[in-house]
């Protein structure tokens, strides 16, 4: 090896090693940002309470926290009160109490009656080594804007109309009464009996809702289960499961490449469009089921037998569990694809080219089938009951 090429090997090696030292340099303690919020309060904990902050009357509340936990009640005496504590980690008693007095709790009063709380923290701190936790006693029926991060927010049996922004910390709310708006990444969101319409936007997260009303959900990698829904369902989302138990409403899933799950569902329409993973159904009672399925598996099992039922698949097996008690008429068009009948119903198939529209008479239900490279299975569904 020639002394040029010597000498540039170790330049490199050298270079190697001085960007390792930089590198570890800005993040010597190796922490991981997306570590779980739990994971982020070891250690001792200094707590030091701040002078409350009170207003009255309110027509309007914006509440912005940084980094904190924050519970919400409301107050009889129609008063806004917030006892703000300061939360010190992994410093001693005297630290605490020179990071507490850095912490600012500005309270504005706004031309449209708005009260806006901010809680400043000094830029120095990082969310690991303070936080504040907010204790909120609002007025009833005054709407709430909340901005929280790196925190837990708690609601329970307010009657605020409420929109809800956390990143990277978790919401949990029951017992609302009136309408709320959620926009929540990183995290978990749980919610319960919320009885006005729930409209939630959420990504990378794990959102579990029960004993509700009208439900929007848009989500993106949000694992999504909604179970005791008194209302119609609207979701889209990409990327994780979606679990849908015990709904009567009409419901409409848009799904892109994760599984869905449906389980007693009392519907008068059922729309499903789902690419590239299965689609499960269990003990469903709808009136008309439109299913657009691709690359991914389709197994629905009635408890009753739709009016009207329109699959149309591409690259997915398709498997139907019928009640015997009535006699479909089925019109099928299979390219490059099987049609076995296993159920002891006595189907009238229509075989064609194309695909016509085929209106059901009297009350003899309709199963319209458009498949590519599909097979079609129909079985016998057990007696079932979504009671």
């Amino acid at each position: 090896m020639k002394r040029s090429e010597i000498l540039i090997v170790l330049g490199l090696i050298a270079f190697g090693l001085v960007f390792q030292l930089l590198d570890s340099g800005k993040n010597p303690a190796g922490v991981n940002a997306g570590e779980p919020l739990r994971k982020l309060s070891q250690g001792p904990v200094e707590r030091i309470e701040k002078p409350a902050v009170t207003h009255s009357p309110v027509k309007r509340i914006l509440i912005v926290n940084p980094a904190g936990d924050m519970t919400f009640r409301n107050n009889e005496t129609g008063a806004l009160e917030i006892l703000p504590t300061v939360e010190c980690y992994n410093a001693s008693a005297q630290e605490a109490r020179k990071m507490a007095n850095q912490v600012e709790i500005k309270k504005t009063l706004r031309d449209d009656g708005t009260i806006a709380i901010h809680t400043n923290i000094p830029g120095h701190y990082g969310y690991k080594q303070l936080r504040v936790r907010l204790d909120i006693r609002l007025p009833r029926t005054v709407p709430l804007d909340v901005y929280s991060r790196y925190g837990i927010v708690e609601m329970d049996h307010l009657q605020n109309p409420s929109r809800i922004n956390v990143s990277r910390g978790d919401l949990e709310a029951a017992h609302h009464a009136s309408t709320l708006f959620v926009e929540h990444t990183h995290g978990r969101v749980h919610l319960s009996e919320i009885r006005d319409a729930l409209d939630i936007h959420t990504s990378f997260s794990k959102l579990d809702v029960r004993r509700c009303g009208d439900v929007f959900v848009k989500g993106h990698h949000a694992r999504i289960r909604l179970e005791q829904v008194r209302g119609d369902v609207v979701v889209s989302n990409r990327h994780e499961q979606v679990d849908l138990q015990d709904i009567r409403g009409n419901i409409n899933l848009q799904v892109q490449d994760a599984p869905i799950s449906l389980s007693r569902v009392d519907a008068v329409t059922l729309a499903i469009k789902s690419d590239y993973k299965s689609l499960h159904g269990r003990n469903l009672a709808v009136t008309t089921l439109d299913a657009m399925v691709s690359h991914g598996d389709l197994d629905l099992q009635f408890a009753r037998i739709p009016e009207t039922l329109n699959i149309k698949a591409g690259h997915s097996d398709l498997r139907l569990s019928l009640p015997a008690d009535v006699d479909p008429l089925l019109h099928a068009q299979l390219k490059y694809g099987r049609f076995i009948n296993r159920s002891a119903v006595k189907t009238h198939v229509i075989k064609s080219r194309t695909l016509h529209q085929v209106h059901s008479v009297g009350t003899t239900p309709v199963i319209m089938v458009d498949g590519r490279y599909s097979d079609l299975l129909l079985l016998q569904s057990p007696p079932l009951s979504i009671d």
